[in-house]
């Protein structure tokens, strides 16, 4: 079957619209903000994602057409972005008079709509009570854009979704909007942020690799949340590929300026096609894609000083991983360079943990690069367990880094991904478990490895 919008279909998720007139510019209504419930009491259950899960499995999972080139990271954008969604600077300008639909004077809620061709229309639910898109959700002819986007009774279809959440909470701000405490999108995309904190890192469920230089990312279909009190939340989302499909809850906890921590536990099953992916790296584990640009090793190459250097770029500069008895070992990340564009590692013992560390932050050495890198959050991921009938299933920890010529783009990758492509044939489910730890904090990085 060709994947729509509602091929997935939640129980949750009735097929429920809100019929909204077209609005001209300027005439945008004052949208009620929706309240939550203060416990998770009419949230998705884990069983009933569990129900999901058994039914979608046994479908033949299709990307959408119109997504299909642009999922692959190293294909070009389609022609004409105007047909898939808004670019990245009107979708900050739109986002400026995107009202909040849940706010209790700590913590808000928002939804924002679709922007670039790799991002994914989602099935939205608050408490298993449907969201539906609005032609006047977002300031579509503010002034600040330019050339002016079409007027919403003709906007494309595609721009016409809703694309994912932001939730956060104003305890260190008089900003409706700001900070941000995590931001999840339709590609699988998810960024946990400590309040002082500036976005760096980012989190994903799984990716698909074909190991010649192409990331399929899987997609978020569908997304409940469900509101527990003001410094948490909780939301169950269900996460689609060709090859398998995991439906996962995650509960974000705000735990003060400088750290945050997310619970999650998934279930993995395995698509019939799942079989023609057995060459590829099947990463149903958690995974992190940072930047890094210039660092020490960078800087040496050049004949600089680090420690007197303000050229630095980069998101994190180390990778740390945990061993089965707690032990810490690290290793620096690189830029690789124009002649050996990627360097690859494969840690194939038992681990308990990993993660992206930003060691460096002496305010001084980005100055060059004013992007606040010496604040952008270290993440581990902790406590790591996958199991399939009872026997723990043997992973992969991937590091992949690939040649950067600047600033703009993730060129580090940390994946767990299965070390036995034979579980694709199987009709056990996986289940897995971890905590994923956002942190400005210093973190304990073991033993450099050679």
């Amino acid at each position: 079957m060709s994947f729509n919008r509602t091929s997935v279909v939640l129980s949750l998720l009735a097929t429920v619209c809100v019929g909204v007139g077209v609005l001209g510019c300027g005439n945008m209504p004052e949208i009620p903000q929706e309240t939550l419930p203060s416990r998770g009491d009419s949230a998705v259950s884990w069983e009933q994602a569990q129900t999901v899960l058994e039914t979608e499995v046994a479908k033949e999972f299709i990307l959408p057409d119109v997504l299909a080139i642009s999922y692959l990271d190293m294909s070009p954008p389609p022609a004409d972005p105007g047909q898939v969604g808004l670019v990245f600077n009107e979708i900050n300008t739109v986002m400026g008079g995107s009202p909040l639909v849940y706010d209790d004077g700590y913590s808000w809620l928002r939804w924002y709509p679709r922007l670039g061709s790799f991002k994914q229309p989602l099935q939205a639910s608050f408490a298993q009570e449907p969201v539906s898109w609005f032609d006047y959700s977002w300031d579509y002819c503010n002034e600040g854009i330019s050339p002016p986007l079409p007027h919403p009774d003709v906007l494309t279809p595609s721009a016409q979704k809703i694309c994912g959440f932001m939730w956060g909470a104003r305890a260190h701000s008089s900003s409706l909007g700001w900070p941000q405490r995590i931001v999840l999108d339709g590609s699988g995309y998810i960024r946990p942020i400590p309040a002082a904190a500036v976005a760096g890192t980012s989190f994903r469920l799984g990716m698909l690799d074909s190991l010649s230089g192409s990331f399929l990312h899987p997609l978020v279909t569908h997304c409940d949340i469900a509101h527990l009190e003001g410094r948490t939340i909780t939301f169950t989302v269900v996460y689609n590929s060709p090859a398998f499909i995991n439906v996962c809850q995650l509960t974000y906890q705000d735990q003060g300026d400088n750290h945050c921590v997310v619970d999650v536990r998934s279930r993995v099953r395995f698509h019939e096609q799942a079989k023609s992916y057995s060459t590829w790296r099947i990463g149903i584990g958690p995974a992190l894609s940072s930047m890094y640009w210039r660092g020490p090793a960078e800087i040496i190459a050049e004949g600089g000083d680090p420690q007197l250097a303000t050229t630095h770029a980069h998101d994190a500069d180390t990778v740390v991983l945990i061993d089965e008895v707690g032990g810490r070992w690290h290793r620096p990340i690189i830029n690789p360079g124009s002649i050996v564009k990627v360097q690859r590692y494969t840690v194939r013992d038992t681990l308990h943990g990993f993660g992206f560390i930003q060691a460096d932050r002496t305010e001084s050495h980005y100055t060059e690069y004013p992007a606040g890198y010496a604040l952008r959050p270290s993440y581990m991921i902790e406590n790591f367990k996958a199991v399939s009938a009872g026997v723990p299933v043997p992973m992969e920890l991937q590091i992949d880094m690939w040649w950067a010529e600047n600033e703009y783009y993730d060129n580090t990758v940390l994946a767990l991904i299965l070390g036995d492509n034979d579980y694709l044939s199987s009709q056990e489910p996986i289940d897995i478990t971890y905590r994923l730890v956002g942190t400005l904090d210093p973190v304990d990085q073991g033993t450099r490895l050679p």
